[in-house]
């Protein structure tokens, strides 16, 4: 049995998960509710467990609203546990999903973003994109940094879009009544920013919302652009990398997507900046154009989360949205209007997961609301087997006239012959499944063609001529085992 701050008492369920820094468990009679029990390593000593206990009352105090719209957005505390007089954890809602966000950074058939949106399209990344700029903007506008805002820490609601931020109790917080400040001891460094690489150990540095608003813009490169990292250039030309630090490329700024850089440029899997509206690149190059002189002159010039808000609420706004194309062959292809041809259809080839946004839609579903398209039911295939199998019959009706044209004999002098007979049913059927053939290989491109009348009258002809070269084929085979 523990004890909140105001002697509540809670009973602890089943363990539900474990981490470096304790154990969540569920806590019984409270559905909506999880405990997270601190490892000895982590609490430290007295005075680290003391300094724990005073940020996490801090933060219970500063009333932040976890439930927004109707939706959690944050693991937030919201009762501290005791043991024996001593504090060994804490209280926070129950989060019922447990997909992190780089579960959605990349797609293709076998990814786990296709088996949680089967339709999905960048119209969803932009819609995650929101969501997590979002949640960083009103932590921001609450004087809170996040600082450790490494992917692990972002949770996402298939079923909504939502994104929740997890680990709260390491963001960097401070009493605004006695002005102690409770630091983020920790980072990840594939998406710290350049004034935190150096630090060494991160309780000697500094986060800041700038700092938030680099590793911000990470996340939301990688889910725009299918998950490529803004410094993950390859080199070129014989070029080589110094290796003397981990993330030389963040401290330099070597983003070959916003800046020409020697020796590196972006990969061939991947889409050049200039495919996103000018909105959304202008963000990325005030994030990202920077150099290591230049690095710590940029930190106040980086795109906000508010700023990424309102450039990605006009291309994620459901229903149908002028600023954004759909290729025709692949409705699944979502991508700013102002590309002339697909960019999705001209990485695949490039991409070994195959088509990011893979279609998937079947008869007789309807497509999520969140995809921005109206679809249509599949077209039906009746009508490409039943106009080619006639068109394979009128085939072998043709047939039957050449032979007459080359034979010279009527309608009347064939029916009399079992031979003629034979034959002209046999170019009949010949048409017939050639006609089926045709049908069968193109009926998935009938489906997604947008002008279906123009695809029939293509394959009708092909079928036709199918039928017409199979009769003079035999028939040029007679002329040579006759002569």
């Amino acid at each position: 049995m523990l004890f909140g701050i105001d002697y509540k008492s809670y009973s602890l369920g089943t363990k539900l998960g474990e981490g470096g820094e304790g154990a969540v468990y569920s806590i019984v009679g409270e559905p909506g509710l999880v405990a997270k029990i601190y490892t000895s390593s982590r609490l430290g000593t007295r005075r680290d467990r003391l300094t724990l206990e005073r940020k996490l009352k801090t933060m219970i105090d500063m009333r932040i609203e976890k439930v927004i719209d109707g939706h959690l957005r944050l693991a937030w505390p919201v009762d501290v546990l005791y043991n024996s007089g001593e504090m060994v954890g804490f209280v926070m809602p129950r989060i019922n999903s447990s997909t992190k966000i780089f579960s959605v950074y990349r797609g293709g058939k076998a990814s786990l973003r296709q088996k949680l949106h089967p339709n999905c399209n960048w119209k969803y990344m932009v819609q995650y994109s929101y969501n997590l700029a979002w949640i960083v903007n009103y932590l921001h506008k609450k004087g809170i940094v996040i600082g450790d805002l490494n992917q692990n820490n972002i949770v996402v609601d298939p079923k909504t879009g939502i994104v929740i931020l997890i680990d709260c109790d390491s963001f960097d917080i401070t009493d605004k009544r006695s002005g102690e400040h409770f630091p983020c001891s920790v980072g990840l460094p594939e998406i710290l920013a350049p004034e935190l690489q150096h630090v060494g150990d991160l309780r000697r540095g500094k986060f800041t919302a700038q700092s938030d608003n680099f590793s911000l813009a990470i996340h939301i490169f990688r889910l725009l652009m299918n998950n490529e990292d803004p410094f993950g250039g390859v080199a070129v030309g014989g070029a080589s990398s110094s290796g003397i630090w981990e993330n030389r490329e963040i401290i330099n700024g070597e983003c070959p997507y916003v800046r020409k850089i020697n020796g590196i440029e972006i990969p061939k899997r991947s889409l050049k900046l200039d495919f996103l509206p000018s909105e959304l690149r202008e963000l990325f190059e005030k994030t990202f154009s920077y150099n290591a002189k230049t690095a710590l002159r940029q930190v106040c010039k980086r795109a906000t989360a508010e700023e990424w808000m309102k450039a990605l609420y006009i291309f994620g706004v459901r229903g149908k949205n002028p600023r954004l194309k759909t290729c025709r062959n692949n409705p699944n292809h979502i991508y700013p209007s102002h590309n002339r041809t697909c960019p999705w259809c001209r990485i695949t080839p490039h991409l070994s997961s195959g088509d990011p946004f893979p279609y998937t839609y079947t008869y007789g579903t309807a497509p999520s609301e969140r995809s921005g398209r109206a679809m249509k039911k599949r077209r039906s295939l009746w009508g490409i087997f039943i106009t080619l199998i006639l068109t394979g019959v009128l085939g072998g009706v043709l047939s039957i006239l050449c032979a007459n044209a080359v034979f010279s004999f009527s309608f009347t002098e064939m029916i009399k012959v079992p031979e003629y007979i034979f034959a002209g049913l046999y170019y009949i059927f010949a048409g017939i499944v050639i006609g089926t053939y045709i049908a069968f290989v193109s009926k998935e491109k009938y489906r997604k063609t947008r002008r279906p009348v123009g695809f029939l009258a293509l394959m009708a002809f092909i079928t036709l001529a199918v039928s017409l070269a199979l009769f003079f084929g035999v028939y040029g085979i007679d002329l040579l085992i006759g002569g």
